[in-house]
């Protein structure tokens, strides 16, 4: 069986790439394994992989991030924060970068509970 990986190098909005690449710069240092999940990631697929526009394109991420417990996700979103600008929102796991949602979902070891910020 050949397996192709799709080339989908200079095709997506340079906001969404920069945004995804940010996050994976802190996770790296950090340490944290992340993976890019969602309607993005669908949209992506169909549009490259098959052709097909999506009618819903969407224009959030969705980042899961693998935390061992709620400090260590914390100290990712104050990292993106403090260093690359993005800016919290009432949403615990959301932030916002040049008007681009960003949903950080938490996964791993230690489950716990993301409520919403009054």
């Amino acid at each position: 069986m050949k397996r192709t990986l799709l080339n989908i190098s200079g095709k997506l909005d340079k906001s969404l790439t920069d945004i995804i690449a940010e996050v994976q710069t802190v996770s790296e240092t950090m340490n944290i394994k992340i993976l890019l999940v969602g309607a993005l990631v669908r949209d992506i697929h169909f549009e490259y992989a098959h052709g097909f526009k999506s009618m819903r394109r969407t224009l959030d991420v969705d980042i899961a991030v693998m935390v061992n417990n709620l400090n260590e996700y914390n100290s990712l979103k104050n990292h993106l924060i403090l260093d690359y600008d993005f800016t919290a929102t009432n949403i615990t796991h959301r932030l916002k970068k040049n008007m681009i949602e960003i949903d950080l979902i938490p996964f791993g070891k230690m489950p716990f509970l993301l409520t919403r910020q009054s």
